[in-house]
């Protein structure tokens, strides 16, 4: 297994390989998440695309159903066509 560092995430992705697009889901806060991270790590190796978009959790954390939740925060599959379409 390789260690994650340097310009690892450089390696992986390119920006033609992505469309010149990046689009991040995450069950938490976006704000200190895998798409800042992401993104950022992307911007260090100079690969950083042209269009980004994190879809996250943007309001309060409250108890429900799993499928209700992914509905109620915007992370269900059908938000995350909506924003593919939206990026393209």
């Amino acid at each position: 297994m390789r260690q994650c560092g340097g310009n690892l995430l450089g390696e992986l992705f390119s920006v033609d390989g992505l469309g010149g697009r990046l689009i991040t889901v995450e069950d938490h806060w976006a704000e200190g998440g895998i798409g800042e991270a992401v993104l950022s790590a992307l911007v260090q190796a100079s690969v950083a695309p042209a269009k980004s978009q994190f879809i996250a959790v943007r309001e309060m954390p409250h108890s429900g159903k799993p499928d209700e939740l992914i509905d109620a925060f915007g992370i269900s599959a059908r938000d995350i066509v909506e924003a593919v379409h939206a990026i393209s």
